[in-house]
This record gives C-alpha cells, structure tokens and sequence, in this order.
C-alpha cells in the first residue's frame, strides 16, 4: 500500500493571481520566513527578460495573514480529479481559453483545494502542468502505456530543470498503519509533485461533475446530486420555506 502526504493550507477568501513585483508585501506577510530581501530578489526574477517570465502571473492568498480564517489539512485522495477537470473546462489539450479564463478556473481549484503556505505557484508552470495532466489521462485512459512513460519521462525532466528555483523533492519512508500492516509513505513537498502521484497511484476512475444549486460551486460526485454538502441542502430548503411564508 503506498500513502501520498501533503499538507494544505485552504484559506477561506481563496486566492488571487498578480504580478510578482507588485506581491512582495504579500509575499512577505504568507511565509513570515522569507525576509523581504529574499522576496523582491524573486520578483526580480520575474522581471527579468527571459522569455519564459515576460507577463508571469503568480498566486498568493487573497488574505496571506497568519490568521486569516482557514483550514490546514492533509491533500485529499483523488484531488487529480479536479484538476484534470479544469483540463477539461479550459480545453487545454485543443483550443484553450484566453489565459484570463484559464486562471479563474484555476483559482477555484485552489480555492477548494488550497496550497501549502508560502508555495509559490507560477501561472505558466501551472498552465504546462494542464495540459501534462490531460495527456497523462489520455494516455492511461486510451492503455498507452508507452505514451504514458514518455510523459512521465519528459516530466521528470522539466522538473529537474526547475530544480534550482522550486523544491521539487520529496521524501519517502514506511510506516506501520492501523490494520498492522506496512504502507509506504511519499511525503511530497509541493502541490504538483502531490497531484502527479495521486494520479499514478489512484485507479483513475472519474466522477461526474455538478454545480451547487446553492452555493453554485463545482463539485463532482458518482451520480446526479444537486447540492455539495447537506449544510446546502439544509440552507436551500430553508430559504424556500422563509419564501413561501412571505408568499402567504
């Protein structure tokens, strides 16, 4: 048995994308550790004339305060799912959206999922990682498997190449779980390195996708549902009968 670990922060104002020389404050204030030295030298990064910064757009928290209202948690199992779900919403395999849309998409991803404190997820990097996940899919879901390894194999390699920017790493170990038997344990260190391996060891079965007839998020679920949780199926039916008690 294999357990894929990562720690998520999910704030409840969610998330927002900006330029990295106008976040350092931001920057500064989501990871106390990094002096404010160190975050403008990252925004200089960004501005730097390399092709593949121009325009960049990176995400921090709508409110990055230590004690804005949130929820730290293990990553939940099968959160490839969604991501491969704003794939799917942004067409990223054919004809994608306007960048614009692709990162509204993406913010409702972080949103509901969060991220960990003080990662720093790149639109671009992120925008690749898309379309690597629709191939993947694509792939194992056609039975591809030499497609699926070439995949993987060019992943691995972009993820070397970052390695001197990004903490691409992760640990590894064996722990002995409730049953008494032993499971091996990846803890992973950022968002991606979490979603590529719960996708390679998850069995890929995919759920529909509805819309909260209350809240109006996305939620995905094995078969027609009309609210997320029963907290929206308790509001709704409570909001139509204070309706109907102002129709008497």
């Amino acid at each position: 048995m294999t357990k894929i670990v990562y720690n998520t922060e999910v704030r409840k104002s969610g998330y927002e994308w900006g330029k990295p020389e106008d976040l350092a404050d931001k920057l500064i204030e989501w990871d106390p550790e990094i002096s404010k030295y160190k975050a403008k030298a990252r925004a200089g990064i960004y501005k730097s004339p390399k092709k593949e910064y121009k325009n960049n757009f990176v995400l921090v928290p709508a409110d990055p305060s230590p004690t804005a209202q949130m929820i730290i948690k293990p990553m939940e199992k099968d959160t490839w799912i969604s991501f491969y779900r704003v794939a799917e919403k942004t067409n990223i395999g054919t004809k994608p959206l306007p960048d614009d849309e692709i990162r509204a998409e993406l913010q409702k991803f972080f949103k509901q999922h969060g991220i960990a404190n003080g990662e720093i997820a790149d639109f671009s990097i992120w925008k690749d990682h898309l379309l690597t996940m629709n191939d993947l899919f694509l792939a194992r879901d056609e039975g591809n498997m030499e497609e699926l390894y070439r995949l993987l194999q060019s992943t691995e390699q972009r993820r070397f190449n970052f390695l001197s920017e990004f903490s691409l790493l992760l640990n590894a170990n064996f722990s002995l779980n409730s049953e008494k038997r032993i499971e091996m344990v990846i803890e992973c260190t950022n968002l991606w390195d979490f979603i590529l391996y719960d996708f390679m060891f998850s069995k890929g079965v995919l759920e529909r996708w509805f819309t909260c007839k209350h809240c109006e998020e996305d939620f995905q679920w094995d078969r027609k549902k009309d609210y997320c949780s029963p907290k929206c199926k308790r509001r709704a039916a409570y909001e139509r009968q204070q309706v109907k008690g102002r129709d008497k």
